[in-house]
Protein backbone atom coordinates (compact mmCIF):
# COMPACT_ATOMS: atom_id res chain seq x y z
CA UNK A 1 0.00 0.00 0.00
CA UNK A 2 1.37 3.62 -1.07
CA UNK A 3 0.14 6.70 -0.33
CA UNK A 4 1.83 9.23 -2.28
CA UNK A 5 0.90 12.56 -0.47
CA UNK A 6 2.70 14.61 -2.58
CA UNK A 7 3.89 14.05 -6.20
CA UNK A 8 7.82 13.41 -4.50
CA UNK A 9 6.78 11.96 -1.29
CA UNK A 10 5.68 8.63 -0.33
CA UNK A 11 4.48 6.63 3.02
CA UNK A 12 3.66 3.13 2.07
CA UNK A 13 3.51 -0.49 4.27
CA UNK A 14 4.70 -4.03 2.83
CA UNK A 15 3.74 -6.95 4.21
CA UNK A 16 3.62 -10.53 3.94
CA UNK A 17 4.08 -14.30 5.07
CA UNK A 18 7.53 -16.24 4.40
CA UNK A 19 7.07 -20.06 4.94
CA UNK A 20 9.85 -22.79 5.06
CA UNK A 21 9.81 -26.34 6.03
CA UNK A 22 12.53 -28.50 6.03
CA UNK A 23 13.97 -31.84 7.28
CA UNK A 24 17.90 -32.33 7.67
CA UNK A 25 20.06 -34.66 8.95
CA UNK A 26 21.96 -32.63 12.35
CA UNK A 27 26.05 -32.27 11.61
CA UNK A 28 26.20 -31.39 15.12
CA UNK A 29 24.70 -30.81 18.35
CA UNK A 30 22.01 -27.68 18.47
CA UNK A 31 20.84 -26.58 21.39
CA UNK A 32 17.51 -24.86 20.92
CA UNK A 33 15.14 -23.42 23.48
CA UNK A 34 17.06 -25.54 25.98
CA UNK A 35 16.59 -28.46 24.34
CA UNK A 36 18.91 -30.53 22.84
CA UNK A 37 19.46 -31.99 19.50
CA UNK A 38 22.26 -34.25 19.48
CA UNK A 39 25.03 -34.68 15.91
CA UNK A 40 23.32 -37.24 13.74
CA UNK A 41 19.56 -36.66 14.42
CA UNK A 42 16.73 -36.24 11.63
CA UNK A 43 15.48 -33.36 12.44
CA UNK A 44 12.19 -31.46 10.87
CA UNK A 45 11.98 -27.69 10.87
CA UNK A 46 9.58 -25.08 10.52
CA UNK A 47 10.15 -21.48 9.84
CA UNK A 48 7.13 -18.92 9.79
CA UNK A 49 7.64 -14.96 9.69
CA UNK A 50 4.87 -12.33 9.56
CA UNK A 51 7.02 -9.42 8.15
CA UNK A 52 5.26 -6.11 7.98
CA UNK A 53 7.50 -3.06 6.92
CA UNK A 54 6.48 0.49 6.94
CA UNK A 55 8.60 3.34 5.14
CA UNK A 56 8.96 6.57 3.18
CA UNK A 57 10.31 7.25 0.12
CA UNK A 58 11.27 10.41 -1.95
CA UNK A 59 11.51 10.46 -5.67
CA UNK A 60 14.35 12.62 -6.87
CA UNK A 61 13.83 11.84 -10.45
CA UNK A 62 10.11 11.69 -11.26
CA UNK A 63 9.29 13.36 -14.97
CA UNK A 64 9.77 11.26 -18.37
CA UNK A 65 10.11 7.60 -18.51
CA UNK A 66 12.53 7.14 -15.65
CA UNK A 67 11.13 7.48 -11.92
CA UNK A 68 14.25 7.03 -9.27
CA UNK A 69 13.33 7.46 -5.50
CA UNK A 70 15.53 6.23 -2.20
CA UNK A 71 13.53 4.92 1.15
CA UNK A 72 14.04 4.11 4.57
CA UNK A 73 11.91 1.57 6.16
CA UNK A 74 11.61 -0.80 9.47
CA UNK A 75 11.27 -4.61 8.59
CA UNK A 76 9.24 -5.67 10.99
CA UNK A 77 9.76 -9.58 11.32
CA UNK A 78 7.51 -11.88 13.69
CA UNK A 79 9.15 -15.09 13.06
CA UNK A 80 8.49 -18.50 14.87
CA UNK A 81 10.75 -21.67 14.65
CA UNK A 82 9.77 -25.41 15.67
CA UNK A 83 12.32 -28.36 15.74
CA UNK A 84 11.04 -31.67 16.16
CA UNK A 85 12.77 -34.96 16.19
CA UNK A 86 10.51 -38.06 16.12
CA UNK A 87 12.21 -40.76 19.04
CA UNK A 88 14.89 -42.76 16.76
CA UNK A 89 18.09 -44.59 16.59
CA UNK A 90 21.88 -42.89 16.65
CA UNK A 91 24.87 -44.50 16.92
CA UNK A 92 23.38 -47.27 18.28
CA UNK A 93 21.53 -45.43 21.13
CA UNK A 94 17.84 -45.07 21.42
CA UNK A 95 16.88 -40.98 21.30
CA UNK A 96 13.14 -39.64 22.83
CA UNK A 97 11.51 -37.69 20.58
CA UNK A 98 12.28 -34.26 21.03
CA UNK A 99 10.02 -31.00 20.36
CA UNK A 100 11.07 -27.18 21.25
CA UNK A 101 9.63 -23.96 19.64
CA UNK A 102 10.41 -20.36 19.87
CA UNK A 103 9.62 -16.79 18.37
CA UNK A 104 10.93 -13.71 18.25
CA UNK A 105 9.84 -9.84 16.61
CA UNK A 106 12.84 -8.41 15.00
CA UNK A 107 12.56 -5.00 14.14
CA UNK A 108 15.73 -4.07 11.21
CA UNK A 109 15.92 -0.44 9.91
CA UNK A 110 17.00 -1.02 6.11
CA UNK A 111 17.13 1.75 3.14
CA UNK A 112 17.66 1.64 -0.62
CA UNK A 113 16.37 2.22 -4.15
CA UNK A 114 13.55 2.20 -6.36
CA UNK A 115 13.38 2.68 -9.76
CA UNK A 116 10.65 2.71 -12.65
CA UNK A 117 11.26 2.32 -16.14
CA UNK A 118 8.53 3.13 -18.53
CA UNK A 119 9.18 0.82 -21.75
CA UNK A 120 7.46 3.20 -23.60
CA UNK A 121 6.32 6.62 -23.99
CA UNK A 122 2.51 6.18 -23.06
CA UNK A 123 2.73 4.21 -19.17
CA UNK A 124 1.39 0.95 -20.45
CA UNK A 125 4.48 -1.66 -19.78
CA UNK A 126 7.06 -0.47 -16.48
CA UNK A 127 9.88 -2.56 -15.48
CA UNK A 128 10.08 -2.16 -11.82
CA UNK A 129 12.58 -2.80 -8.92
CA UNK A 130 14.34 -2.03 -5.37
CA UNK A 131 16.49 -2.91 -3.25
CA UNK A 132 17.06 -2.60 0.63
CA UNK A 133 20.07 -3.53 2.47
CA UNK A 134 21.51 -2.89 6.42
CA UNK A 135 24.83 -3.94 7.42
CA UNK A 136 24.25 -5.06 11.02
CA UNK A 137 27.33 -4.04 12.85
CA UNK A 138 29.34 -7.48 12.93
CA UNK A 139 25.99 -9.43 13.15
CA UNK A 140 25.81 -10.02 9.54
CA UNK A 141 23.89 -8.49 6.84
CA UNK A 142 20.26 -7.92 5.65
CA UNK A 143 19.48 -7.71 1.94
CA UNK A 144 15.99 -7.43 0.18
CA UNK A 145 15.15 -7.00 -3.60
CA UNK A 146 11.91 -7.56 -5.59
CA UNK A 147 11.70 -7.09 -9.09
CA UNK A 148 8.96 -7.05 -12.05
CA UNK A 149 7.18 -5.96 -15.04
CA UNK A 150 4.29 -4.13 -15.08
CA UNK A 151 1.29 -4.22 -17.95
CA UNK A 152 -1.17 -1.39 -17.14
CA UNK A 153 -4.92 -3.02 -17.97
CA UNK A 154 -7.24 -0.03 -17.14
CA UNK A 155 -6.97 3.78 -16.27
CA UNK A 156 -6.14 2.38 -13.06
CA UNK A 157 -5.41 -0.88 -12.48
CA UNK A 158 -2.11 -2.91 -13.83
CA UNK A 159 -0.93 -6.60 -13.23
CA UNK A 160 1.96 -7.61 -11.94
CA UNK A 161 4.95 -10.34 -12.76
CA UNK A 162 8.50 -10.98 -11.34
CA UNK A 163 10.27 -12.36 -8.62
CA UNK A 164 11.40 -11.66 -5.12
CA UNK A 165 14.54 -12.40 -3.17
CA UNK A 166 12.34 -11.65 0.11
CA UNK A 167 15.44 -11.21 2.22
CA UNK A 168 18.64 -12.80 2.54
CA UNK A 169 19.77 -12.50 6.18
CA UNK A 170 23.57 -13.88 7.54
CA UNK A 171 24.07 -13.94 10.78
CA UNK A 172 28.01 -14.81 11.07
CA UNK A 173 29.73 -17.39 13.56
CA UNK A 174 30.56 -16.08 17.37
CA UNK A 175 31.84 -17.81 20.12
CA UNK A 176 28.60 -17.54 21.71
CA UNK A 177 26.28 -17.94 19.05
CA UNK A 178 25.95 -20.62 15.67
CA UNK A 179 25.86 -18.54 12.05
CA UNK A 180 23.18 -18.69 9.45
CA UNK A 181 22.14 -17.50 6.45
CA UNK A 182 18.04 -17.30 5.67
CA UNK A 183 16.70 -16.54 2.42
CA UNK A 184 13.40 -16.50 1.38
CA UNK A 185 12.57 -15.81 -2.42
CA UNK A 186 9.61 -16.80 -5.40
CA UNK A 187 7.86 -15.69 -8.00
CA UNK A 188 5.26 -12.61 -7.20
CA UNK A 189 2.28 -12.06 -8.69
CA UNK A 190 -0.30 -9.19 -8.45
CA UNK A 191 -2.38 -6.43 -9.11
CA UNK A 192 -2.08 -2.68 -8.50
CA UNK A 193 -4.84 -0.14 -8.04
CA UNK A 194 -4.53 3.30 -7.77
CA UNK A 195 -6.87 6.41 -6.97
Amino acid sequence: MDWKFTRKNHLYVSFGPYNMSRTTTLTRTIIYEGQTFEAQLVVHTDLNTFMVAPGYQYDFIRPGRVHLGVGVQMDLANTSARMHADAQVVGGEPVATKTASGSLLAPIPVAGFQVRYYLTNSPKVHLDGNIYGMYLCGYGNLVSTSDWIGFKLAKHMSANIGYALGSRLVITNAADRPGFRLTQKGAIAGLDFSF
